[in-house]
């Protein structure tokens, strides 16, 4: 989703009349209050976020799409999710299209700037952290480490896999 001001909206508007029925009518000052909020939200929030179950097996391998778990602005189900591969130890990167058609059939483009990664073990004496290494455009690259400084698919202590989430803005 590209950001916006209220000017994409068509605004702000002015009102011709006085607003003479509130339950059929808008007026220019409520609706102008909506479309600023709408388009401050496309700017600052986050655009993805998608989560998956770590694989400790050889690479590279495809992360199945039943271990992935997706939201974004442009829609959260299987047709949504990125592809996820395991290119290397505790190495993954996130694929997702390149653009996606919105709900008015408008073509835009999917460019992520910046993220963060959290990593969940079900053992809490694993020493876990996770790092986005990498974006270029829609494509990024994250990294898992157990302990912090060593990349890992398993925790050090549970030798558990991992769900790691990334957040993409």
């Amino acid at each position: 989703m590209e950001p916006r001001d209220i000017g994409n909206y068509g605004g702000p508007k002015l009102d011709a009349l006085p607003v003479s029925n509130p339950e059929t009518q808008i007026a220019a000052n409520e609706w102008n209050r909506q479309a600023e909020d709408t388009a401050q939200l496309t700017r600052t929030g986050h655009r993805a976020v998608v989560n998956w179950i770590t694989d400790n097996a050889a690479f590279p391998l495809t992360i199945p799409i039943a271990n992935i778990n997706h939201r974004s602005v442009w829609g959260s189900g299987d047709a949504q999710k990125p592809v996820i591969e395991k290119v290397g130890v505790g190495l993954y990167r996130i694929t997702y299209a390149a653009s996606f058609a919105d709900a008015l059939g408008i073509v835009e483009s999917v460019s992520f700037f910046d993220g963060h990664v959290s990593i969940r073990s079900s053992n809490p004496a694993d020493d876990v952290k996770g790092a986005v290494l990498t974006i270029a455009s829609n494509v990024v690259t994250v990294a898992t480490y157990s302990p912090v400084s060593v990349l890992a698919d398993i925790g050090t202590t549970s030798t558990a896999v991992f769900v790691a989430t990334a957040w993409l803005l």
